[in-house]
Parts: C-alpha cells; structure tokens; sequence
C-alpha cells in the first residue's frame, strides 16, 4: 500500500464538477486581477471568522502587510517562536526590525509565554504567536502580557484556520490575524494565498492601499507599498472550497483521535508522545505530529517510507539556529531544538482513507516492536 502525506487530487474529486466550473468561469470572463470574486470571498470569510478580512498574495504576505501597518522602526524588537517557518521571522526583519526569539512549550510547541515575558524590554513593539499544527496558542496569556506592555499582538493562523480558542475562531484574536492558503493548508488554493484578519475596522483600508502598490486609485500613490492581490482564480477556487471547511476539520479530528487511541498505551510511554489539545482549545489538526524519543524519529522516518508511508519533519532546525539568523539573536531556546530532533507529521488529511491509516499505524507499532 502507497500512503501520501497529502494527495490533493482526492480533494479535487470531492468537489466535483463545480470545482473545475469556478476555473473555467474565470478564464471566460478574463477577470483575473480584482474581479468579483474576490470581494465574494473576502466577505464570505469574514464572516467565517466574526472579523473583516483583507486578501493578499500569500501568508508571508499577509504578515508583511500587517507589519508595514505597524511601521516597524529599526529600533523596534519583535519576539516570534523559534519553532516555526522562516516567514514569522523574515518579514520583522526585511523591514528593518530587530527579531527576538521565544521558546516553546514542549507540550502545545506554541510559543512559551513566560519565554516571551523574559524578552520584553522598552524596544520591544510586537509579539508574534504562531498556532503550530493546528493548534492555538495561549492567547488569554498573551493578550494579558501585551497590553501590560502596551504592546502589539500579532496572530499567525496560517496552520490554524477552522480551530478555536475559548470557541472564538483562530485568526481573530490579535490585532492582526494572518492565514496562509498555500495548497496544503486547511483551505487551500492552486498556488500561494493569504489574507489579513483584523480587530479594527478602520484599519482594513489602510491594509488595502498597501497591497496595491500604496494607493488607493489608480496612479494615485499616498505610501510606499507592494503588489499582494489574490487572483481572482484563487478566490473563486476557494470560495468553492470554503463551505467545505468544517466537515474537513473534523475528518481531521477523527483521524487524529484514531491515531492518540492507537498510540495512547503503555506500549508507547517511552516511545512516543501524542499531541495534546488543551481545555478551551478546538485543534484543526492541520498537521498530526508527534514526538518520536529515544533518538529514532530518522529511523522510524526511514522505515515508514520504505514501506510506501509519506511523513514530513516540521521543522528539522530551529529559527535561532538558521545561518541567516546567527548574527541577530542569540538566544538558547533549548526545547525548539529538542522538538527538531524528535517531531515527525504522520498523514491526516482529511482524505485519509480508515485502511491507509490503520496501516500507518500497523507499521508505526510493527516499528516500535
């Protein structure tokens, strides 16, 4: 038996001949820049969420224009996890800001708020938290934290999109939210996607003369700005989607309560740990990852795939540890770079059939065995 990680042809199946129908509209119309779509999917989505949404061209995206709101200065800091993708980190810096890294939690691999706490100092202006796999980060705690330090909140959801916090949807709890409709997200597109959630209204057209090359008519240019619109195909592709979403994070969610029944034994105390969804917290399960122990997760990544098992490593090396960051941060973050060493994401797409996973965990015990 073959298991992909992800095989998106089995979305598209799902979806039907409406799926191909949105595509073909589009090409038809040659509406492939702002067409009406858009704004159709942009308030279908904030009304998804309970908050206004802005698109733009992709996630990193969405976090670059969400800091350039902020006008980040060079004596700004930002604190972001060390556990995460290089885009939490990258964009505080093209913008000329001093990044900070934060620790994890060994349990949620969010961001450690006392880690955070620790970092805090009168540069400080911005704070990221990343809901990692799915799963939200402390955002009572943070919100706590940031408006004791008159600070800024910034919510990356690019994995966490269809989850909840204390049942508020992920992506609405910051003063900015930033989703990712990258193809493997929860709500994917053909290609790159992102958009801007946001908690102040009247920052919304602000948002939108920046992703338009600072103006808000056309060769009339008030701020220096980029060019981040989401094609009018990738709307209309996710629009198709977006009704979708929640019957596919449950799927997810079964799969992975299959999985924690499977491993949640004696057998596997010493060899694995599951992941965990805490009190108040709705996980999307964008990613199933667990903690392989005993210095195996290699050799379990190897043996899986020899038996025709996808499984990816979500993150092999910490931000802190890039080379590109070892000049601006020196901080230690000893559990980003144990989780490096020890996480391996098992298949739980939502078109995960029962026989593909019972034998990935057939082979995992086979394995441990």
């Amino acid at each position: 038996m073959q298991v992909p990680f992800l095989d998106l042809k089995r979305r598209q199946a799902e979806l039907g001949p409406g799926f191909k129908d949105a595509i073909d509209k589009i090409i038809e119309s040659c509406a492939f820049i702002n067409g009406p779509e858009v704004k159709l999917f942009e308030a279908e989505l904030s009304s998804y969420i309970g908050a206004p949404v802005i698109s733009c061209a992709s996630g990193t995206d969405a976090l670059l224009l969400a800091m350039m709101d902020i006008d980040l200065t060079p004596h700004d800091e930002v604190i972001v996890p060390s556990f995460t993708f290089i885009a939490t980190a990258e964009v505080p810096v093209f913008l000329g800001a001093k990044i900070r890294f934060a620790d994890i939690d060994p349990l949620t691999f969010n961001v450690d708020v006392s880690s955070v706490e620790k970092l805090i100092n009168h540069n400080t202006k911005v704070v990221v938290a990343v809901d990692l796999f799915g799963h939200s980060a402390d955002y009572k705690a943070l919100r706590e934290l940031c408006d004791k330090h008159d600070l800024v909140l910034v919510q990356d959801a690019a994995q966490s999109l269809g989850g909840r916090y204390n049942n508020l949807p992920l992506g609405s709890l910051a003063n900015y939210g930033c989703l990712s409709f990258f193809p493997a997200k929860n709500l994917g597109c053909l290609g790159d996607g992102g958009a801007v959630v946001l908690r102040d209204v009247d920052t919304a057209e602000q948002i939108r003369i920046f992703r338009q090359h600072g103006g808000g008519k056309k060769y009339q240019h008030t701020h220096i700005g980029v060019n981040s619109r989401l094609d009018t195909l990738q709307a209309a592709v996710l629009l198709e989607q977006l009704p979708y979403l929640d019957e596919w994070i449950q799927r997810r969610r079964q799969h992975a309560h299959h999985y924690n029944e499977a491993f949640n034994s004696q057998q596997f105390t010493d060899k694995l740990i599951i992941p965990v969804e805490q009190q108040g917290t709705y996980h999307s399960y964008n990613q199933y990852v667990v903690r392989v122990l005993d210095g195996c997760r290699d050799d379990l990544k190897i043996f899986l795939f020899d038996h025709g098992i996808q499984s990816m490593i979500y993150y092999p090396k910490a931000l802190h540890q890039q080379p590109v960051f070892q000049s601006i941060s020196q901080e230690a973050c000893s559990e980003s770079k144990k989780a490096c060493s020890e996480v391996l994401a098992l298949p739980i797409s939502p078109w995960l059939t029962a026989e593909e996973q019972d034998f990935v965990i057939q082979k995992v015990k086979y394995f441990f065995k």
